[in-house]
């Protein structure tokens, strides 16, 4: 490999399911594996295939999170799968929440340079509506496409940003700000990534 690496990887992918709950091919809750745990899976497997490669060692990690990680505040660790109670809403800032506290992981266990971040609401297909004047004023108030991957060009080419001392970085408007109380709780971190490990063992057993 000649030069350096230095984004290893922008985690974007990610559904809002509007119906009841669904689950992915491996039987896991639709959002929860989609936007979490399919990120998880190929990051690893790069990290990896970059391992002795020289200019791949301080390569950043891009997590795609949202303000609603907040509402993942209330995410039942023994219940990841949501089998036991299920909304849309929860589902999905479980999904959120669960991407900010990797890229703790990613920095404190991994030392892996990894940034969260809230790209605003943005005008996509997940964001729009079948009625067309709702879709209309969506269009007016909600950020464009090129506006909420500014953020994301931002996380993975500013200089600075990766200088300021703060391990598991979260932005939003290109902001540094704080997450959750819950998503900052090492605790809550490492229940997290035990859980993860289990979940993905048979896949991470293939390497």
């Amino acid at each position: 490999m000649n030069g350096s690496v230095h984004v290893l990887k922008v985690n974007n992918a990610g559904i809002l399911e509007k119906g009841g709950r669904r689950e992915t091919i491996d039987g896991y809750e639709a959002h929860f594996g989609t936007n979490y745990l399919g990120h998880v899976l190929l990051t690893y497997l790069l990290l990896n295939l970059r391992k002795g490669k020289k200019g791949c060692q301080q390569t950043r990690v891009i997590n795609v999170s949202s303000c609603q990680h907040r509402v993942g505040s209330w995410l039942d660790f023994e219940d990841l799968n949501m089998k036991n109670s299920y909304s849309m809403e929860q589902a999905y800032g479980n999904s959120k929440a669960a991407m900010v506290m990797f890229s703790q992981i990613l920095e404190t266990k991994f030392s892996v340079p990894s940034v969260s971040l809230h790209p605003g609401v943005v005008y996509t297909d997940m964001a729009t509506s079948e009625s067309s004047w709702v879709s209309l004023i969506s269009r007016y108030l909600m950020k464009s496409s090129n506006e909420g991957a500014s953020s994301l060009v931002y996380a993975a080419l500013d200089p600075i940003l990766y200088k300021v001392s703060r391990a598991g970085k979260y932005l939003k408007n290109n902001q540094l700000v704080n997450i959750s109380s819950f998503t900052a709780a090492r605790s809550n971190q490492k229940k997290l990534w035990d859980k993860t490990c289990c979940m993905l063992k048979p896949h991470f057993q293939k390497r």
